[in-house]
Order: C-alpha cells, then structure tokens, then sequence
C-alpha cells in the first residue's frame, strides 16, 4: 500500500512558510481607540477573532488569502483591494508562529481609514447579512456559516478584560505593536 503523504496549501514570503492570514483594523469609534474582530463560536463560547483564514492554492498569496477572507466573513458587506493590502509598509505586518516556532500565519494590522473602511464597518449588519444567505441556500447547515457579529472593541476594554478573545488574536495582540495601545488605554 502506497502511503500519501497530506500536504497543505502553503505560501513562502522570502524564509517563511505561511498557511493563512488575516487582518486587524484598528478604528477610533465614538472617541475611544480599538479594533474590529469578528464573533465565533470556539468550543461552545462565543469570542472575538481577528478576520482571516487558510491559504488556498486559488488565491495565489496570502494577500489574496487576506482579501478574499475578509468579504467571506463579512458576507460580502466589505471588501479591501489586494493592491492596498500588498502596498502596506513591513511595519504592519506579524507574523504569528507554530508550535515548532516556524511563522505559520500572517496578520496584518491596519487603520479602517488606510484601507477605505472608515464609517463603513459600523453600519455594516452582519447577522441580516448573514440571515439572508442562510436564507438562500437552505441546503447548507448554518454552522457552515461561522461569523456570528462584527464587533468593535475597545483598547479599554481589552485592558479591562471585558471580552473573550480567541488565542490566536491574544498572540497578535501580544507581538505587536497594539499591547502598547492597549497598556496605555
């Protein structure tokens, strides 16, 4: 029997080995500094993530991975351009490592206004949005459909520790330059 070996989509950006990415927006919201995350459901709780997902060999690098990410768990509601994404300096990139200390996935951290979402995210709708396409396609289950609610929270309430996040955004928090954000909220 011949044994196959998985092999995952994988993108290489100079020495490092990525399998997906994502994106954080910072926002200043009725005055207070913060970010966007999206709702999820982890292991039966409901937490704030980061907007992203895997690499898939379609989309030709993980910018386009960020991109396409980004309209899917907004449900078309937003979208970012990938010329504006690969465009950004290296400053707004982290990079997110494994558990063999290999980077494995990309964020990006970006203000609404750099990517052309400012006073757009908050009137985005995510759970009508997400309702009409349960709605039109009744042959996929709903927990297909994983975005819950777009929310903003606050570098405050971080600090404070009012919302669950998922590990992942706690990681991106920590090794980026937005824990200094949050130390002085």
């Amino acid at each position: 029997m011949i044994k196959r070996k998985f092999f995952k989509p994988r993108w290489i950006d100079k020495d490092k080995i990525l399998y997906a990415g994502g994106i954080i927006i910072t926002d200043n919201v009725r005055g207070e500094d913060g970010i966007w995350t999206i709702m999820e459901y982890d292991n039966n709780t409901l937490v704030h993530t980061d907007i992203g997902g895997r690499y898939e060999y379609n989309d030709g690098d993980v910018f386009a991975t960020i991109v396409r990410e980004l309209r899917e768990e907004l449900y078309n509601c937003a979208e970012v351009s990938y010329k504006t994404l690969k465009g950004l300096p290296s400053r707004s990139k982290v990079y997110i490592s494994g558990t063999k200390k290999n980077p494995i996935y990309l964020s990006i951290i970006v203000s609404a206004q750099d990517i052309g979402l400012k006073d757009v995210l908050s009137k985005i709708n995510i759970k009508s949005a997400r309702e009409e396409i349960i709605r039109h396609n009744p042959e996929i289950s709903p927990f297909r459909y994983k975005t819950i609610d777009l929310r903003f929270i606050s570098f405050k309430d971080i600090k404070n520790k009012k919302c669950i996040m998922s590990r992942r955004l706690g990681e991106i928090i920590i090794e980026s330059f937005l824990l200094e954000n949050i130390r002085s909220a």
